[in-house]
């Protein structure tokens, strides 16, 4: 038995008094939701929670796995935050993993705050916002819609654990927006860099290693959530653009992040830009605790801690994985 399944098992015993949570997950169709949802009823985590696990979703005609129960959500209904709080009753961990929605994120954390779980995971999964001057992100942008939820539930006394994860895998070819554009000849990366034109490391995590953090997470004993644990940096693998345009054989086209910011960042701008100018920064690169790279004010990686609670022991996911598995499906 390896250590961390010695760890786990023991936490998990009857004479250890761990009382296995309650869990419940918000939104499930998206790449995010699919990977957590996955990861929980896994082997490595589906003794570590009290069954059926409750899943909050729009679309309840997916197909309903084992040990888990779809609860249907209608966002426009006059009595959803009601909804929300009876589909929510006697839960000891709300996970919100809805996609950016601020009225609907604003009504799971107005709801968490009136039922109060023991542990609430806010709709974060990317870039470190906390290490910007608040002055810095636009009013009623996504960034701002996402530091709200955070502060909203902590100011309720509602125990908030944050968990970034830099930049997703998958993610690197959604669109433009994260500096990858696929035209019909060749890719190329539009990488932002610092005014200096240097290039930092950046962090990257496959969806389906952030769902193992989430699970991880959430089935911490309550004296490990309830301690000085309030962000969790997690980091897969690490490159850097010029690395990533090799790796993909995409033609690399560095610009300065400050005129970028000027020109492109407001309330409206989605938050692959935040990432982007976040990167160009330094600000997700999250380095091992043994990294002499490490830098004031910049966040190690706490893989080692998602690690404990996992039983599997897998690898994490790789970045050059990735770029091989679209390769090979042609995208």
């Amino acid at each position: 038995m390896s250590s961390s399944t010695s760890s786990l098992s023991s936490l998990s015993s009857s004479s250890s008094g761990y009382l296995k949570p309650k869990i419940a997950l918000i939104g499930s169709g998206g790449l995010l939701g699919d990977a957590t949802l996955t990861a929980f009823l896994s082997s490595e985590f589906s003794d570590h929670f009290e069954k059926p696990i409750r899943v909050l979703t729009r679309n309840i005609a997916q197909p309903l796995p084992a040990n888990a129960t779809f609860l249907r959500v209608d966002w426009d209904d006059d009595d959803v935050e009601d909804h929300i709080i009876r589909c929510l009753r006697g839960v000891s961990v709300v996970v919100n993993l809805l996609g950016y929605n601020p009225d609907a994120w604003d009504t799971i954390t107005r709801a968490v705050c009136r039922v109060k779980p023991q542990l609430y995971i806010p709709p974060e999964f990317s870039f470190d916002h906390t290490l910007w001057d608040p002055r810095r992100i636009p009013m009623a942008s996504v960034v701002d819609d996402k530091r709200r939820q955070t502060e909203m539930a902590r100011a309720a006394g509602v125990r908030t654990v944050q968990i970034f994860c830099g930049i997703i895998m998958e993610n690197i070819i959604s669109g433009p927006h994260t500096g990858v554009e696929f035209l019909p000849s060749r890719r190329r990366i539009m990488a932002l860099t610092s005014d200096s034109g240097g290039e930092h490391p950046v962090s990257f995590t496959s969806s389906w290693d952030v769902g193992k953090a989430i699970a991880a997470v959430s089935t911490m004993p309550v004296a490990v959530t309830r301690g000085d644990l309030d962000q969790v940096h997690i980091s897969g693998d690490t490159s850097s653009w010029s690395k990533l345009a090799k790796l993909m054989g995409a033609q690399h086209h560095p610009m300065s992040s400050s005129s970028f910011e000027s020109q492109v960042l407001n309330h409206t701008s989605p938050i692959e830009s935040f990432i982007r100018i976040a990167a160009a920064e330094g600000q997700l690169h999250f380095p091992s605790p043994q990294s002499s790279r490490s830098r004031r004010g910049i966040p190690t990686n706490q893989n080692y801690l998602v690690d404990t609670y996992t039983l599997g022991a897998q690898p994490w996911v790789k970045l050059a994985q990735v770029v091989r598995h679209f390769d090979k499906h042609g995208i």
